[in-house]
């Protein structure tokens, strides 16, 4: 995808988001049969055994797991590259997909779906997934920045999907988030890595621009030195001719 395209994508997704939000917000939810239905489905199906180990898997991508993973990330890129651009868009992606998460849960300030025996009971906003938003943020921005290759980096970004969405059910599962909820962090997660992602390959690229600019051509110079001019020049100055 170019950087045109890449750049629309995110911002239709921040945009289906927001205006999901303000639905949500003033009771247009278009998914609220989705959502009840899901919901009471997973109630009515409930088994503890699974619950449990859903749990411990999602706790794999809290967001304290989730910022650790992140750090690590960034220190063995920085070590690796000696520079910090593929370090910054692991960090930036997940910062900022955070931070729009966060910004939509005041703006929205939707109630998380009513308590009946969940294994966690969380009281915090539920538009949209913290969770799931911090997990696909980390999990693309790894896709785009650590593969290089076409079909390298196409395997990567279909398991990072993959496993973004395994942690968007997981949530559903623990009827701890609406489904509309992990559909919009999946959105934000996207966007924010695809964003930020780009905005550093054109930063990379204009550095590069910048560098060749100044960076003298070293052939052009050895071939100017070598003219007969140039070295009739430099005998006359040695005072040989």
């Amino acid at each position: 995808m170019n950087r045109t395209g890449a750049v629309f994508t995110a911002a239709t997704f921040i945009a289906v988001v927001c205006v999901g939000g303000v639905l949500i917000a003033i009771g247009q939810n278009p998914l609220t049969r989705l959502d009840t239905g899901v919901f009471d489905y997973t109630v009515a199906h409930r088994d503890m055994t699974a619950m449990h180990a859903v749990s411990v898997f999602s706790g794999f991508f809290s967001p304290v797991v989730v910022s650790a993973f992140t750090a690590i990330a960034a220190v063995v890129l920085v070590i690796v590259d000696r520079t910090l651009v593929r370090a910054a868009t692991i960090v930036g992606a997940v910062a900022v997909g955070g931070a729009l998460c966060e910004v939509l849960k005041l703006l929205v300030a939707r109630p998380r779906p009513p308590y009946v025996g969940q294994l966690v009971h969380e009281t915090g906003m539920s538009y949209p997934s913290g969770h799931v938003s911090g997990a696909t943020s980390l999990l693309i921005a790894l896709a785009l920045t650590v593969f290089h290759g076409v079909a390298a980096r196409r395997v990567a970004i279909c398991f990072a999907v993959i496993l973004a969405v395994v942690v968007a059910a997981s949530r559903v599962y623990l009827q701890l988030h609406w489904t509309s909820d992990v559909v919009a962090a999946l959105l934000v997660g996207t966007a924010a890595a695809v964003g930020v992602h780009q905005f550093f390959r054109h930063f990379q690229r204009q550095l590069a621009e910048e560098q060749g600019r100044r960076t003298p051509d070293v052939g052009l110079i050895h071939a100017r030195r070598r003219s007969p001019r140039a070295v009739a020049a430099r005998r006359r100055l040695r005072g040989v001719a």
